[in-house]
């Protein structure tokens, strides 16, 4: 075993410091400043705020997402596939082919006899009687015993397979990164002739939409929409200059009715980004219905204050979801919460929703969704939606379906399930819990698609003023346990009330107790596991024996409670060879501090600038000092307030 010594004075790896600072370009000349980035230039007045740094990666990666995803589409466009639909639909088709070989009568003199009925005495025997299946009774005779196999099936291990939302693990597979793709093999089909559309629903100064002119393959027309006149000169000027008015079309308009007026004109687009000030809730129901089969939805929510539980009554409002306040799986719980808006606002139109991506970025939540249309697949959105119950003392969480999982070919039943999973007090401290949901359950990436993105940035990162960073967070993603949420050292550190361990020690003895374990890129020093709530408090308990605690007054705190029970596991801390991923390894850019000051969100054009807290005090103090002075004229005449920095 590693000396202790070593496990407590280890240093935890900080977040990577090789930060990427934005790659861009400015200058000003004639009362205009010039920004450039990636391959386009666009110009906006001196004194105007068109241009926000910070989204230099947010456009580096859906460049990246829309190239891998146009080659998917097109392809299966090509072949005349329906993409993800038919790959499910495959079980379907091969279950339904062996039944009818297995049923239908064999021309073979060996094979056994059929079912027959006692023939009628009126009826003159002949060999066709004796060998022909009856023709009404047999149907019913095979749909007999199909039911009687699946109810043979249906055991309670499956019972308890479709109601587990832990079930995701059985879709982590090792996947080489090195390796080739799965489509490698076949021979890749001509798409120099093939097209696809675009809509920038909020656009802004029209930059989005003048790179994807610029530096997608592919693409034919875009359409970049605005609602506010100025917004709309600009993104036809920028067009101008970068010489792409005959792909980037300008349009003023509500985002909603621009969607809507596709719907109804049948001119879906196969790529709808959105990215507005706030959250795109109120977007979500035109965006699901105007993208094109197996179309692309790129959205962007800045409202984090709303979904990462800071206003949880705003967040159902909006989201139809309750988050829990000051969880350390916030941020991965954001992701969830947009990705169940967009699958029940989807599945009311008879379609559902295949992740392709989901980031949690800076101040935002960014995540590229495929729309399909399937009736018999929509029945399966309950099996992929969950609720959490959070430890308040704890902070131990339970996850709880909401329906039993439906099959991949949309056949099975679903249904309520039996819960709570929980009991009344917490089972390791006692207190009560906390309900949050409901959210997605499913994974949250195709790893497959993932890196096919990694593949494509390797091959052109010049491409990319922000491949390192790409590179990085898609690498950890790609590593990811497809399973919700995730625990923090301190959140777990501060309930015992120990010194940190390193994430190495705590992995390593996950990884020895059996289970599987990452971090999230949600997160540094996020600890995702399939390991139930009773392994981590073993852990820690071993911990604290091996780094003792002062005790506590209070011996109804939850780490008194917890550290009072017996430990059952038999805990190691050695360095387990799977404990530090590739990506650590190959020192990636996994996390980055900001590279810039007042690097967040910019102000909604329009809107007035808030005073800061100095300026609101500054404020308040002059104005009390007015009202003083009043007091003591004797003429009664009143003075004039002092101008403040920050007044209008």
């Amino acid at each position: 075993m590693e000396d202790i010594k070593t496990l407590k004075t280890e240093k935890k790896r900080p977040v990577d410091k090789r930060e990427e600072t934005p790659s861009f370009k400015s200058r000003e000349e004639g009362g205009r400043v010039y920004v450039t980035e990636g391959k386009a230039e666009i110009s906006f007045p001196s004194n105007a705020v068109f241009y926000n740094p910070v989204q230099e990666f947010n456009r580096d990666l859906s460049i990246a997402a829309i190239n891998t995803w146009s080659k998917i589409f097109l392809t299966e466009r090509i072949r005349g596939k329906k993409g993800r639909k038919d790959r499910e639909f495959v079980k379907k088709d091969e279950i339904k082919t062996e039944a009818d070989a297995a049923t239908t009568p064999s021309d073979s003199t060996e094979s056994a006899p059929p079912i027959t009925e006692p023939m009628d005495t009126d009826t003159p025997s002949t060999s066709s009687n004796l060998t022909d299946p009856p023709p009404i009774l047999a149907p019913a005779a095979q749909k007999q015993t199909k039911a009687a196999r699946r109810r043979e099936k249906r055991t309670a291990q499956d019972l308890e397979h479709i109601t587990n939302p832990l079930r995701w693990m059985d879709t982590f597979t090792e996947i080489d990164l090195d390796a080739p793709s799965s489509s490698s093999s076949s021979p890749e089909p001509n798409l120099s002739n093939q097209k696809f559309k675009v809509l920038e629903a909020l656009s802004a100064s029209g930059l989005r939409s003048i790179r994807y002119a610029k530096e997608l393959d592919h693409v034919g027309s875009i359409v970049a929409n605005d609602l506010l006149p100025t917004a709309v000169d600009a993104i036809e000027g920028n067009a101008r200059h970068n010489g792409v008015e005959d792909l980037v079309r300008a349009s003023q308009g509500d985002a909603s009715f621009v969607m809507y007026k596709a719907l109804a004109s049948n001119e879906r687009f196969d790529v709808i980004d959105l990215d507005p000030y706030g959250g795109a809730a109120q977007f979500l129901d035109g965006a699901v219905q105007a993208v094109s089969e197996g179309g692309l939805l790129c959205v962007t929510c800045t409202d984090l204050a709303v979904l990462a539980g800071g206003q949880p009554e705003a967040c159902y409002a909006k989201y139809g979801g309750m988050p829990i306040p000051n969880s350390p799986y916030c941020h991965e719980m954001a992701l969830r919460l947009v990705l169940h808006t967009l699958s029940t606002t989807a599945s009311r139109y008879k379609r559902y929703i295949v992740p392709l991506a989901s980031f949690s970025i800076d101040f935002y939540v960014r995540l590229f969704v495929r729309v399909y249309t399937s009736p018999a697949l929509v029945k399966g959105a309950a099996g992929k939606t969950a609720v959490v119950y959070h430890c308040s003392g704890c902070k131990a969480f339970e996850l709880q379906q909401l329906g039993k999982a439906v099959g991949e070919d949309g056949n099975g039943r679903g249904g309520p399930i039996v819960g709570p999973p929980v009991g009344r007090g917490c089972e390791h401290c006692g207190k009560s819990s906390h309900l949050g949901g409901p959210f997605w359950s499913a994974p949250i990436h195709d790893r497959e698609f993932l890196k096919e993105v990694i593949r494509h940035v390797k091959a052109a990162p010049e491409k990319y003023g922000t491949n390192a960073r790409i590179l990085g967070m898609l690498t950890v993603a790609f590593e990811e346990l497809p399973i919700p949420f995730y625990y923090t050292l301190p959140s777990l550190t501060s309930v015992v009330h120990s010194n940190t361990p390193s994430l190495t020690a705590i992995t390593s003895a996950i990884l020895h107790a059996g289970y599987k374990v990452s971090i999230s890129h949600a997160m540094a020093g996020s600890v995702k596991t399939n390991a139930p709530a009773s392994v981590m408090w073993d852990i820690m308990r071993k911990w604290v024996e091996l780094n003792p605690v002062k005790a506590k007054d209070n011996l109804n705190a939850p780490g008194s409670v917890i550290l009072a029970k017996e430990r059952t596991l038999d805990v190691n801390f050695e360095r387990h060879p799977k404990a530090d991923p590739e990506s650590r390894k190959v020192k990636l850019v996994r996390f980055q501090f900001n590279p810039t000051k007042n690097w967040g969100p910019l102000a909604k054009p329009g809107a007035k600038e808030k005073p800061n807290k100095q300026q609101k005090g500054q404020k308040r103090r002059a104005e009390e000092a007015v009202k003083s002075e009043e007091a003591d004229t004797a003429d009664g005449t009143k003075l004039k307030k002092p101008k403040l920095e920050g007044d209008a």
